[in-house]
């Protein structure tokens, strides 16, 4: 008795493909999940760095303020750009959340929202709103050294870039922001 090679292969017959091919095809459709992936991880990870340099150059720039005689100038910080409206910060607020509301009832609700969140620490008096958008919330405030905010106040983001200005007079101890 002669049995065909044909009958032993009928799953093959069906989608004219070998087994190593069906494998090759997942093992390439992995990889290049795989490189998605990554990419997107490197990106989001660009904006994290670009928010961690806005606040060491502003800190910088502020203990330059701080260390001279006198000083008025603007610091102009590059924040983490979005791909979507939805996806920039918008605003950049100052202040501690312990001093009174403001007027602004823009800036008032912005501050209870911090105020009443997970990104409410006691030293920190610089947000970034909305906090979501600064890397996913973990670098959405920081603590400012040798500066004096008498106000809770917040600047606009006009094309991920801030101007903040900074004044010392000589008889200045902190530098005064805004």
């Amino acid at each position: 008795m002669l049995i065909s090679k044909r009958s032993n292969k009928k799953g093959q017959e069906v989608f004219s493909m070998s087994f190593g091919m069906i494998f090759s095809i997942i093992l390439i459709i992995v990889i290049i999940a795989v490189a998605f992936y990554a990419i997107r991880f490197f990106l989001n990870l660009n904006k994290c760095t670009d928010a961690s340099f806005f606040f060491d150059e502003l800190q910088k720039e502020v203990d330059r303020a701080w260390s001279s005689g006198s000083y008025k100038s603007e610091y102009n910080g590059r924040l983490p750009s979005g791909t979507t409206k939805s996806q920039k910060i918008t605003q950049v607020c100052f202040g501690s959340l312990t001093l009174p509301n403001p007027t602004d009832s823009n800036t008032k609700s912005i501050k209870d929202y911090f105020s009443h969140s997970s990104y409410n620490k006691p030293k920190n008096n610089i947000f970034l709103y909305p906090p979501e958008n600064s890397c996913g919330g973990k670098l959405a405030s920081y603590s400012l050294e040798h500066v004096a905010i008498p106000t809770f106040f917040c600047l606009n983001v006009d094309k991920d870039r801030v101007s903040i200005p900074l004044n010392k007079g000589t008889s200045d101890a902190s530098v005064k922001v805004g």
